[in-house]
């Protein structure tokens, strides 16, 4: 048993007669992925919305930025188609972009813009782009207010690199102007050959000049840097959009890391297959405004109909009364809301009911009813752990209990918990409550649902299943997992009360003509 209950996959179902069917394993399906975000949906939404909000609020409170951009051009003063060349252009340019950047240029722009620019402060607001296709150096610089210190910035940069650009240009024809006047003097004339060599190097001494004259023509600043209209940085609302994507996104790895580490059940069939329960009816959830808790909607409605029918199938009236005792494995699963309505179902079919809230440590069938929680089942309990066969207990009893509806088609009463002992697991184990449930069994009533606390981690609820002739087990599928259907398998194992069927809820549901209340909002619960 043990190994079969660690491997959910080989865990049998049981078919509406009793006999077992072989359980297959199941694919993966996406519904699985898209049932792990619908439970993580708020704190998907939480994380999104609050990323954005984050991203907003420091977008709005950051300064102003603004850039500008310089464009230098870079002139080709020799026409050639080889590869070779345009390989060596390229290097040229990436050269330019690098030399754009170093701390002596940008050290001498400074000093052009003032204002406490330094040669650190500009390297962390310039860069250079260089578009080898069009020979363009494109110098961006970003800068705070005013709007204008980014063109300022720029502007010096490209005029400091260019200005130095051509100075160094000159500084090389000047030296070697100089090296050919020094060979020009060092010629002897009484050489035959001398005229000749004078003639050459007064010749390259003609061209130098020439090249000297127009050092830095190759290089100049095509396009100067204009004050921007507009900042270019922050912009809250583009921050707060990529902000609310990226929140979505990390909000849905959450949500499915979490339900990988946590794996939940992945619908009612699985959860039927797990419990080796039959399904006797699967009830939609529907979130419920304040105003409109006692109302139900059609899909709901024919859902605790059904289980009424089925109910009724598997518990026959005529061979009351039955005492079903009914479960969850955790808290806040809906077992008490199911023990109303299914109560309110079958004393719409004509069979006497009586609900009995049983959960004396966290009681809210009274809640749903509407009646006063005491007195009820505590102080049953009490007076008959000290005179378990007196008449006081039927009296006690009939007055406890609270008549919900009453007419010829059936009964509908209810026995509230009363006031919250102070130790239940005690007052539930004693005699009190053997002699309670003998008084209810005398009673009229075919049919006693009894509001249990859950099933695990606390010993009531098996106190309980001694006076019941069968059970019904509750289960919200968003909340319920693989290991808390494990544990509340093996307690029903161990629980010598048969179990007549589960109930999942939060499952979908489809719109159908058949539905009561399908062209009105919903069906007063009556």
């Amino acid at each position: 048993m043990e190994a079969r209950l660690n491997d959910p996959s080989t865990m049998p179902g049981r078919s509406s007669s009793g006999g077992r069917r072989q359980g297959n394993d199941e694919p993966v399906e996406v519904r699985r992925y898209v049932d792990a975000i619908r439970r993580g949906r708020w704190l998907i939404l939480t994380l999104a919305v609050s990323a954005a909000l984050v991203a907003f609020l420091l977008s709005s409170l950051a300064p102003d930025r603004y850039t500008s951009t310089a464009i230098i051009v870079k002139r080709i003063t020799s026409a050639t188609t080889d590869t070779a060349s345009d390989d060596t252009l390229s290097r040229e340019l990436a050269t330019i972009g690098q030399l754009l950047v170093t701390t002596d240029v940008l050290s001498r722009a400074a000093k052009k813009v003032g204002d406490g620019e330094t040669a650190t402060s500009l390297s962390q607001s310039v860069k250079a782009n260089v578009n080898p296709e069009a020979n363009l150096i494109n110098v961006t610089a970003t800068a705070k207010s005013p709007p204008a210190k980014s063109a300022a910035i720029a502007n010096a940069v490209a005029d400091t690199f260019v200005k130095e650009q051509t100075d160094v240009t000159r500084q090389q024809y000047e030296a070697a102007r100089q090296g050919l006047l020094q060979q020009l003097r060092s010629i002897n004339h009484n050489d035959p050959a001398a005229s000749q060599s004078e003639a050459a190097i007064r010749q390259r001494l003609s061209d130098l000049g020439v090249a000297q004259s127009a050092a830095g023509i190759d290089l100049r600043v095509a396009q100067r840097a204009g004050v921007p209209k507009s900042r270019t940085s922050p912009k809250p609302l583009r921050n707060a959009v990529i902000a609310l994507f990226l929140g979505l996104f990390i909000g849905v790895l959450i949500a499915l890391a979490r339900d990988q580490l946590v794996p939940r059940v992945s619908g009612a069939r699985e959860l039927s297959r797990l419990l080796d329960l039959p399904m006797l009816a699967a009830i939609p959830f529907v979130r419920r405004r304040l105003l409109r808790r006692n109302v139900l909607t059609g899909a709901e409605y024919e859902s605790y109909q059904t289980l009424g029918a089925s109910v009724r199938f598997s518990l026959p009236a005529e061979e009351g009364p039955h005492v079903l005792l009914i479960t969850s494995g955790l808290h806040a699963e809906g077992k008490s809301t199911v023990t109303a309505r299914l109560g309110r179902a079958l004393a719409q079919a004509g069979h006497p009911t009586l609900l009995i809230s049983a959960d004396l440590r966290w009681p809210t069938l009274h809640e749903i009813l509407g009646v006063a929680e005491e007195p009820g089942l505590t102080e049953l309990l009490e007076e008959a752990s000290e005179r378990p066969r007196g008449r006081a207990l039927q009296r006690m009893l009939n007055a406890a209990i609270i008549p919900l509806e009453q007419g010829r088609r059936g009964d509908l009463d209810v026995l509230p918990s009363g006031a919250k002992p102070n130790d239940p697991a005690r007052l539930l184990a004693g005699e009190g409550l053997d002699a309670v449930m003998d008084a209810v069994k005398r009673m009229d009533y075919r049919y006693v649902l009894i509001d249990a606390p859950p099933l695990l981690g606390i010993a009531d609820t098996r106190a309980l299943a001694r006076d019941c002739t069968s059970m019904l087990f509750v289960a919200r599928l968003d909340r319920i997992t693989l290991d808390t259907v494990i544990d509340a398998r093996d307690v029903l194992d161990r629980l010598d009360l048969p179990a007549i069927g589960c109930v999942p809820i939060g499952t979908r549901s489809e719109a159908s003509p058949y539905y009561m209340g399908l062209r009105t909002p919903a069906l007063e619960d009556a």
